[in-house]
């Protein structure tokens, strides 16, 4: 019997990153050149804890996690620390009335399910939060408080060893820099059941990578982020 053999590759490399330096604080770890991770539990009102997530990250020079696309929500969806929901640096742009992410880049994503006040004009003093697995909102008429997890992130300027610049540059199509691996999808093709491995690690090979290791959960969940259609 043949299957269908999706090939993803891995190659441990060398990353040169200003994080060496302190910039990327222990327990957070990079992925997709952002530095991203838990920072702190606070207690505020639910509409100003944007404000004060923006005022711890800034203590370690980040700033409330930016959700631009689909990979970006799956991953803060499955590297949440079984957290319930948290703040995203979503704000209102008092001119503009409309709402764009901390960092002044426009909200060109949205997910499936959301508050309806992401499409009417923004609000300012208002919070949103990613609560599995939608967008909520809370305005700045909500007074009550709770506790909240604070996560942050950073871009990072990355220069990966020269050596693998050719086969994993962090900005190829398909391929990422993730904790110090290259990850990425290679190639697919019919091959039989007993001769799969034998092809992936031969495929692999052919960038000087080798098929995927899981080691936890945290590598596993990722791969099933791809979208095919057969």
């Amino acid at each position: 019997m043949r299957l269908l053999l999706l090939i993803y590759s891995i190659l441990e490399i060398t990353v040169h990153w200003s994080l060496v330096t302190g910039d990327c604080p222990v327990g957070f770890e990079v992925v997709h050149g952002e530095c991203r991770g838990l920072y702190e539990k606070v207690f505020s009102s639910k509409a100003d804890t944007l404000n004060v997530a923006i005022e711890k990250c800034r203590e370690i020079d980040q700033h409330p996690i930016i959700i631009r696309n689909i990979n970006d929500q799956l991953y803060w969806l499955t590297n949440r620390w079984n957290k319930a929901g948290f703040v995203i640096g979503l704000t209102c742009n008092a001119s503009s009335k409309e709402w764009e992410w901390i960092d002044g880049s426009a909200l060109t994503f949205k997910p499936e399910q959301y508050d309806k006040a992401l499409d009417e004009s923004c609000m300012p003093g208002s919070s949103w939060y990613l609560w599995y697995p939608n967008w909520i909102f809370f305005g700045s008429d909500v007074t009550d408080g709770w506790y909240s997890y604070i996560f942050c992130e950073k871009e990072l300027s990355i220069s990966p060893n020269p050596e693998n610049t050719e086969v994993c540059s962090g900005y190829t199509p398909g391929y990422d820099i993730i904790n110090g691996e290259c990850r990425g999808f290679y190639a697919w093709m019919h091959v039989r059941r007993p001769d799969a491995l034998d092809v992936a690690i031969a495929k692999c090979g052919e960038t000087q990578q080798r098929p995927i290791i899981i080691r936890n959960i945290y590598v596993s969940l990722p791969f099933f982020n791809f979208p095919f259609t057969f």
